[in-house]
């Protein structure tokens, strides 16, 4: 069964969703959305997924800088072992959608057809069933 992991980036880098409202808010989109899916993370207060435990022989990362690098590294893990995987960046601050750093993300999604950048109001529209299997 296909499954979707939140905050796997955790030990890549320390930007995730806190945890608030706005996670537990895309808990609900994303199970809402997809009720076929094992759908994994940290709610609220929860403690993070390590990719160590999703991953078992998955190397002690450098803590590579940016999000592009952490996603470049995981991606490349995933093909090394031919895994589908995909990586989603939720962003609800309210300054992704002003000045350069929605251009930053634009750039880190444009990287690969297996990034995809969102708002949790973009959710819905954006994540498809579709994309998740390419």
């Amino acid at each position: 069964m296909p499954a979707i992991f939140t905050n796997l980036f955790s030990e890549l880098f320390g930007q995730f969703l806190k945890k608030s409202e706005s996670s537990e808010r895309l808990f609900e989109l994303l199970r809402s959305k997809f009720p076929n899916l094992d759908i994994s993370g940290s709610e609220r207060a929860g403690r993070d997924i390590r990719l160590g435990e999703v991953f078992e022989d998955y190397p002690k990362p450098d803590r590579p800088a940016g999000n592009r690098n952490a996603a470049n590294e995981l991606l490349g893990y995933a093909n090394g072992k031919d895994l589908r995987t995909k990586i989603i960046f939720v962003n609800d601050g309210p300054g992704l959608l002003l000045g350069s750093m929605w251009d930053d993300y634009a750039y880190i999604e444009d990287s690969s057809d297996d990034i995809i950048v969102v708002t949790l109001r973009m959710i819905m529209e954006r994540i498809t069933m579709d994309w998740l299997k390419s």
